[in-house]
């Protein structure tokens, strides 16, 4: 009976684990939609046009096929407002992280094996690294890379494309909001970007509302 008592606590704190991550993971979503809204819309009218998009293209490539747009576009006003944007936010991820995989293959052939790259090769690489800084998938495996290379003041400045880069895969900084933050306060980071000022502030405002945010999974110190 002992045992069974003790058993039942484990599954109701494990329970209550899974279902803290689960609302906060649709916290962070729900902030990440409506802040790369903000970002990529500049004349600020509440929706994103084709050109709009172009200057995010990993972030709304889903939009870029003609009828994906012309179906996600409900009120046909040309553009893809919040609503729109929520409406089909797992049909875009699911496409992205299909193409990033797609992606990563390909790179497997053409640089040889990912998974055994160390820091020496991606600094003989750059343009990889640009290409991999735009890749959600890989950065997520691989934050540890990311913020080493981040921290490489001569390689970045060498090649700023890659900044740019990182700036722009605006899931990675979502998603991963204490690593991000980590790197904002880096000098190489980049604060050509003054639209992401905003988005920035924003996202140190979200973190101190959710404190947990800095016990959860979206804080997990990834190392080699």
């Amino acid at each position: 009976m002992f045992l069974r008592f003790h058993f039942f606590i484990i599954i109701i704190s494990v329970s209550s684990v899974v279902s803290g991550q689960v609302s906060l993971s649709k916290k962070i979503t729900a902030w990440y939609i409506e802040n790369r809204l903000k970002v990529a819309d500049t004349n600020q009218n509440g929706g994103l046009s084709l050109d709009e998009m172009k200057a995010y293209q990993s972030e709304f490539a889903y939009y870029f096929d003609a009828k994906n747009f012309k179906n996600s576009d409900q009120n046909q006003d040309g553009e893809i407002d919040k609503k729109e944007l929520n409406e089909k936010f797992e049909i875009e991820t699911a496409m992205r992280e299909r193409v990033e995989h797609q992606q990563i293959r390909s790179l497997n052939i053409e640089y040889g094996m990912l998974s055994l790259v160390n820091m020496q090769y991606l600094k003989k690489n750059p343009d990889l690294v640009v290409i991999l800084m735009q890749n959600n998938s890989w950065m997520e495996e691989n934050a540890f890379y990311v913020q080493e290379l981040l921290k490489s003041k001569s390689f970045v400045k060498k090649y700023p494309e890659i900044i740019t880069s990182f700036n722009k895969n605006l899931r990675w900084l979502a998603f991963n909001p204490i690593k991000a933050q980590k790197a904002y306060r880096l000098r190489t980071a980049g604060t050509e970007f003054s639209e992401l000022q905003i988005w920035r502030d924003a996202q140190t405002e979200f973190v101190n509302q959710n404190p947990t945010v800095r016990e959860s999974v979206y804080n997990t110190d990834v190392s080699k």
